[in-house]
């Protein structure tokens, strides 16, 4: 029993079926489970140049299946199979504490270039403040935003919870380092203002993760939208407004968060 108790468990070594594990076991009360997964997570970072271009700092994902999604709040009817899945890196200037620090703000519409307006309600605990230093180990929420872009405006709820994470060796013991991993899903269909653009689906994992060499983010993100049947395209377009994204991130928190 004893030796059961200390067994490390095991997470995949591929970025595909790992991005797929994060989501999956997000709330999984074994917290080795996750540690596992943040451990096999930076294993595997050498196969990304995360100084490169970005499709250096890219890769395909596969889409969610229903286990990976069991017990989640989703849209009715949709087909999981049909979602598109990308992920891609970066470097941040900034360390998981100080995104934790943003994750506590009502208003992310200053950090988020592609929401006009984005309010997140905070569901538990109420009151975020214990995020930033880890007197709460997470974060439940939910999120009213305006998405508006070239091709469409629509009104979306979306569910994000975070989560700190150890980062361990391989024997299961504290580096001293952490992680943060955040959850994302809508709970239904949304429907643009002009009433011809559907957003059908939309998930994802974020990390903030304090590696050896320095802090750095990245998001898979599965989605399926009325835009264009093109995945190519489609993973194109997440690619450039994640990037736009981390890079709008960063700046906020150098003009309003960080000393």
């Amino acid at each position: 029993m004893l030796l059961s108790a200390c067994t490390v468990p095991e997470a995949p070594g591929d970025l595909d079926e790992l991005s797929r594990y994060l989501f999956r076991e997000w709330d999984n009360e074994d917290h080795r489970v996750m540690e596992a997964g943040i451990r096999s997570f930076e294993e595997n970072l050498g196969e990304l140049d995360l100084d490169g271009k970005k499709v250096d700092r890219s890769f395909e994902i596969s889409p969610l299946d229903a286990t990976d999604t069991e017990g989640d709040d989703l849209p009715e009817d949709v087909i999981l199979e049909n979602m598109v899945g990308v992920a891609i890196g970066a470097w941040s200037d900034w360390e998981p504490e100080l995104h934790a620090q943003l994750a506590t703000r009502v208003d992310q519409s200053p950090a988020e270039p592609s929401s006009d307006e984005y309010e997140r309600t905070f569901l538990e605990p109420t009151n975020p403040a214990c995020m930033p230093t880890a007197d709460c180990d997470s974060l439940h929420t939910i999120n009213r935003v305006l998405k508006s872009n070239a091709a469409y405006t629509a009104w979306i709820d979306m569910y994000k919870h975070f989560r700190w994470v150890d980062v361990v060796d391989d024997r299961g013991r504290s580096t001293g380092r952490h992680a943060m991993v955040a959850k994302v899903w809508t709970p239904e269909v949304f429907i643009g203002e002009a009433g011809n653009t559907y957003i059908y689906q939309s998930y994802a994992v974020d990390i903030w993760l304090e590696t050896e060499d320095g802090p750095m983010r990245l998001q898979a993100n599965w989605s399926e939208n009325s835009l264009s049947d093109d995945p190519v395209l489609i993973r194109a377009l997440v690619q450039g407004s994640l990037d736009a994204l981390f890079e709008a991130t960063d700046e906020y928190i150098a003009a309003e968060i960080a000393d």
